[in-house]
Order: C-alpha cells, then sequence, then structure tokens
C-alpha cells in the first residue's frame, strides 16, 4: 500500500465521504487523478507506482490489462470536482474551527493556531496560539525576577529563594528576634565591634587595659558606669607598665647602640609604647571634659569652619560644633552656630537623642583689664546623631543665631585674623525628685544679650 504525504495531513469534514473520491491503492484522498479505460480512478503517483516502467499492465480493481499510453489519462473534470470540496482542520479536536477547499488547506495547516506546542521549560504540551503567553506568564518554570535582589529565578521556585537564600529578604535575628532584618545584614547587626543586637556578647570597652568583663550589649552600659574606679585603677596600672617598659627599651637601646641591625626596631617599639601611652592618657584630657578651646584661623579659604571633635564626657557623646560667619540676613547679619551630633565610641552604652545645652564664648582680645567676653546659652533638645550613610542629610540640623557681624569681626574679638572660642556642653539629666531636668558637672554662667 503506498502512502499520501499530502493527505496524512486532513480528513474530510463530513464522516461519510463518497468512495469515488478514495483512491483504491492508498485508501486517501485522491491526488492528481488519473482514469483507465476500465472506468477505474487512482493517484497518479499511487498508479505510477503499479506500472513501474511497464508498458501493458493489470487495473488494481478489476485485474483487466490496458495499455499504459494509450489507455490511461489524466481526469481534470473529476479533479475540480475533488477540489471544491470542503475539508476540515486536522487540529478541529484541539478547537479549530476551520473549513476551506482543498487548495487552501496546505495554507490553513501550515499557520494553524490549535496545534499543540511541547514547552521545553515545564514539558506540557500547550496550544501555538497561547504558547507565547504561556512562556511570559504562564509556566511554572518561567524565568522571573526576584523582586527584592534582581537575581533571575524560575517562578515555581522564587518563595523557596527568597526564604533560603535572597540576600536581601528580611529575616529575624536568631539571638533578639528583631524582625526585618535584611538577610545579608544579620552578620553585621550580630557583630560583636559594630552590631546593635542587644542579646549579643561583648567586651568591655576597657579590655585593652585589663578588664575582663562580658556582657550582652544592653547590660554594658551598666557596667560602664559602675565600675568607673575599677577602669581607672586598671589605666593607671597600665600606664605604669608602659613607662616601665619604655625604660626597658631604652635601656636595651643604649646598650645594644652599637649594633645598627637592631637600632630600627628599637626605635619601633618606642614609637608604638609611646603611641599607646598617649591614647591612654588622652582619656583624661580635656576633649573628653565636654569643653572646647577653639582657636579659627580666619585667614584660610571658605566662611564654613569646622571644629574638632569632642567628647561631652567618658563616656560621653561625640560633639562637632559649626562657626559659619557669612550669618544669615535678617533685618541685620548674624553670625551662626551650630552644633553635630557625631559616631563615638561609647554610642552602644549611651540613649539617644542627646538633649543638653552649651555655652558659646568669644573671648575679647583687646589689652585691656576689662575683659569683655561674648557669650551665649544655647539649648540642645532633641539632637539626633548624624548618620554618614544617609545622602542628602546635613550632619549640622539646628542653626543658632551666635552674635551681630559687626560685633564680631570688630577688633575687640578679632586679632591676627583670628578668633577664640570656648564651647562648654553640658548633658540634660532627669531628676527623680523634681521631675525635671537639670545641668550637672558645670559652674553656671551669665548671660550677655546680643
Amino acid at each position: 500500500m503506498m502512502s499520501h504525504t499530502f493527505d496524512e495531513e486532513f480528513e474530510l469534514s463530513l464522516k461519510d465521504v463518497n468512495q469515488r473520491f478514495i483512491c483504491p491503492i492508498c485508501l486517501a484522498l485522491m491526488s492528481k487523478p488519473m482514469q483507465t479505460k476500465c472506468g477505474h480512478r487512482f493517484c497518479k503517483k499511487c498508479i505510477s507506482g503499479v506500472i513501474a516502467g511497464r508498458d501493458r499492465v493489470k487495473c488494481p480493481v478489476d485485474n483487466n490489462f490496458f495499455w499504459v499510453q494509450s489507455d490511461l489519462f489524466i481526469d481534470q473534470a473529476f479533479e475540480r470536482e475533488l477540489n471544491s470540496l470542503l475539508l476540515s482542520c486536522p487540529n478541529q479536536r484541539n478547537g479549530c474551527l476551520w473549513n476551506g477547499e482543498k487548495d487552501a488547506f496546505k495554507s490553513h495547516v501550515t499557520n494553524c493556531q490549535f496545534v499543540f506546542i511541547n514547552c521545553e521549560l515545564c514539558g506540557k504540551d500547550v496550544l501555538s496560539k497561547t504558547f507565547a503567553t504561556h512562556k511570559s506568564t504562564d509556566c511554572p518554570c518561567r524565568s522571573v525576577l526576584c523582586e527584592l535582589c534582581e537575581e533571575e529565578v524560575p517562578y515555581n521556585n522564587k518563595l523557596k529563594h527568597q526564604v533560603l537564600s535572597c540576600e536581601l529578604f528580611p529575616v529575624g535575628c536568631p539571638q533578639c528576634g528583631q524582625k526585618g532584618i535584611r538577610r545579608k545584614d544579620i552578620a553585621q547587626h550580630i557583630d560583636q565591634a559594630s552590631g546593635h543586637c542587644p542579646l549579643t556578647l561583648i567586651l568591655c570597652h576597657y579590655q585593652p587595659f585589663g578588664c575582663t568583663h562580658m556582657d550582652y550589649r544592653k547590660n554594658m552600659s551598666y557596667h560602664i558606669s559602675h565600675a568607673v574606679e575599677y577602669h581607672n585603677v586598671l589605666l593607671m596600672k597600665f600606664l605604669q607598665n608602659l613607662e616601665k617598659r619604655l625604660e626597658s627599651i631604652e635601656q636595651n637601646f643604649d646598650s645594644n647602640i652599637n649594633l645598627s641591625s637592631n637600632i630600627t626596631n628599637k626605635i619601633e617599639q618606642m614609637q608604638r609604647a609611646i603611641s599607646m601611652r598617649d591614647a591612654v592618657q588622652n582619656i583624661f584630657k580635656e576633649k573628653y571634659s565636654g569643653c572646647l578651646l577653639w582657636q579659627i584661623d580666619l585667614n584660610s579659604n571658605g566662611c564654613v569652619f569646622i571644629s574638632p571633635s569632642f567628647y561631652t564626657a567618658n563616656p560621653g557623646y561625640r560633639i562637632e560644633a559649626q562657626l559659619d560667619i557669612s550669618g544669615c540676613q535678617d533685618s541685620i547679619l548674624y553670625i551662626t552656630f551650630s552644633l553635630s551630633l557625631k559616631e563615638g565610641m561609647y554610642d552602644d552604652v549611651l540613649v539617644f537623642p542627646f538633649s543638653g545645652a552649651c555655652l558659646v564664648t568669644v573671648f575679647d582680645q583687646m589689652a585691656s583689664n576689662g575683659k569683655e567676653n561674648y557669650s551665649l546659652f544655647i539649648e540642645c533638645s532633641q539632637l539626633q546623631r548624624y548618620n554618614e550613610n544617609c545622602p542628602g542629610s546635613s550632619p549640622f540640623q539646628v542653626c543658632h543665631k551666635l552674635m551681630k557681624a559687626d560685633d564680631f569681626f570688630s577688633p575687640r574679638y578679632i586679632k591676627n585674623k583670628t578668633v577664640f572660642l570656648e564651647v562648654k556642653v553640658m548633658q540634660a539629666v532627669q531628676s527623680q525628685s523634681q521631675g525635671k531636668y537639670s545641668l550637672t558637672n558645670q559652674r553656671s554662667h551669665s548671660y550677655l544679650g546680643q
């Protein structure tokens, strides 16, 4: 039996097909029908296979012999009748409603939207008309972007990716239970040195000097505030040991002065010891007292001057001051002054925001017995710590009018283009007995009007 490629692609729209349109050889709809002298019709391709190059053959239907050259011809009238038959799409079972003549059939089948296509991602068979939508929105294995980290992941694995591996997915701290921390920030959150988790075990800040106390971060402020005397003893012992080391190094240096190969090492040891001694001694210096003596050279470029940082106490808040000589223009031009709360070494044991006050004094530099220093008392309420990682924010949040520009630039306060200021910052504490704020550890100062 001969197969017929074209006829295998379709079926007639009617179930009961007139058998005269069916080829007796391939049993499919005829294509290019040819008729013998005995009146039987066959596909051109099918009868050519029977002839096989012979001149005289038997009819496959009634076995009567016929001559190929004279008794076989193309039946054009029957072919026109065949082409006028209405055919249905072979994808009718998939929902295609097309019906048309044989001549239009092949073009339709080539572009039919009801052919099933296998999705290589999920393995599902999908109609071609919905295949694009399936790949973009319906396929469970399609690639999508994680909304948090923008990594490409399969749609059906997105939740698993976020819960188990996405670095930006908010999770809870395994120690304190705080929610909403990005997975990649957990390590920093619980870090001993720079973290903020209240249940992380940390060492006392005085550990380099001999304190071995370890406690939760939330409890460390209590230890520091109740072990001041003990820490001072440790600092003094550390200083004494440093002095002994310096003496020993000096003696060893003198005894080995002729050994040139050891000179560099000895000098470096001395420098390290001196640096450590100076670092410890700085704890007792003025920058931890809440008081800053500030010398400003007005010859430098610019109108805004930033002070060296200093601490309100030990432990205390780290403060910077700003003086703007361009000032603010009201009806009168004023020099402005502002404070900024910076990140400090004691922040883990302090409470934010900071509330207190400061006394700013501009020193009289005229050579006279009666000094007329100018002082201004400024109240600092709810001063927030400056976040350097927040773009667009200013470290100096509130500007205060310090004094009139005409008075500031007078010879009384400026000499050789230099001005001296004193800034005293006083922390406000809650009085349990009176129920109001009071200033501690500072003498009272008189207010001099503007």
